[in-house]
């Protein structure tokens, strides 16, 4: 696959993945899934769904590992690869993957199944209080993390660049960091700004207010709407005012957190998961406030573009929920 970022990243658990060994008599086989989630608030999010699969793993017989990656488009293609059972993905990318569209070159990832959507994550550009950047015009000539390759902040950002009609000689410097580094770059000076797609709150966000003076920056005006106008799976939206003490509602579009698998991937076993996940999501939604907005209605169809897995649909409809 040729957009690969070229990054093996060790995926230990993977070696387990989806067989089951002996467990004592009175238990179930466990059977192994491995969960692909990124460097940050993707990693949260996987233990937390993890966590409540896992307490009656004695019951179900499911072990869920989550596993830490660069982020969207390398989970999918892990997905594809068969190294991953279950991956957390930007809609973006769950469409480009299913479709065969955009920067996935492999030709469309037909096997690709929804399992469920959890929260929205928006496009938010910080930058240093100093650097004189206020909007989408003022980046240009600056130094800016773009994210990691392989990231679906990274996918995005490839999105709204081109539609800005800048190339690799409008920015001063582009660097491609992790999310906590580029919060410690920022804060040294070593960058102007750092381009993330969150939910919110952010713990990555709240970090970067903590650590240096720092200024939002409006995502919004024409290169958004045709951003818009061009990939309907994203909306416009706004970080509400009073989140992080802004003043006002901050302008931005984004995308959905949305957890895939595959049509190989065994009925019963995705609809445990789904099961518990849906089951505790009190305990989810206390667990992280970026999971507080989670309801039944959104979970079962917000940016879905893959169809919804046999065993998801069974655990929703079993709740009163018919997904479109």
């Amino acid at each position: 696959m040729s957009s690969r970022s070229g990054l093996r990243w060790p995926l230990l658990a993977g070696l387990l993945a989806c067989f089951s060994i002996p467990a004592t008599a009175a238990d179930p086989p466990i059977t192994f899934v491995t969960l692909g989630t990124s460097e940050s608030l993707y990693y949260d999010v996987g233990r937390a769904l993890c966590a409540v699969v896992d307490k009656t793993r004695r019951e179900n017989g499911i072990r869920c590992s989550p596993e830490q990656t660069p982020g969207s488009v390398y989970n999918l293609e892990r997905l594809f690869d068969g190294d991953l059972d279950l991956a957390l993905a930007q809609s973006d990318a769950q469409f480009a993957a299913y479709r065969g569209e955009l920067t996935w070159d492999e030709g469309p990832f037909t096997e690709l199944r929804a399992v469920m959507s959890l929260y929205p994550e928006l496009m938010t550009i910080v930058a240093r209080a100093d650097s004189g950047v206020a909007s989408l015009a003022d980046l240009r000539g600056k130094r800016i993390n773009i994210g990691s390759p392989g990231s679906g902040n990274r996918a995005t950002w490839n999105k709204l660049q081109a539609v800005l009609g800048w190339g690799v000689e409008d920015m001063r410097k582009a660097t491609e960091m992790p999310p906590d580094r580029a919060n410690a770059a920022l804060c040294a000076g070593e960058i102007d700004a750092s381009v993330l797609m969150v939910g919110h709150p952010s713990p990555i966000v709240s970090q970067v207010l903590a650590g240096c003076a720092i200024a939002f920056v409006a995502v919004g005006g024409q290169a958004v709407e045709q951003l818009l106008a061009a990939y309907p799976y994203y909306t416009k939206s706004e970080i509400p005012a009073g989140q992080y003490g802004l003043p006002q509602a901050l302008p931005t579009f984004g995308a959905v957190a949305t957890l895939v698998t595959t049509s190989a991937m065994k009925e019963s076993v995705v609809y445990e998961i789904t099961r518990q996940v849906l089951g505790h999501l009190d305990e989810l939604r206390a667990r992280l406030p970026v999971l507080q907005g989670l309801t039944l209605e959104a979970m079962a169809t917000a940016g879905r573009t893959a169809p919804l897995h046999p065993g998801a649909e069974r655990a929703f409809r079993e709740l009163g929920i018919t997904p479109k």
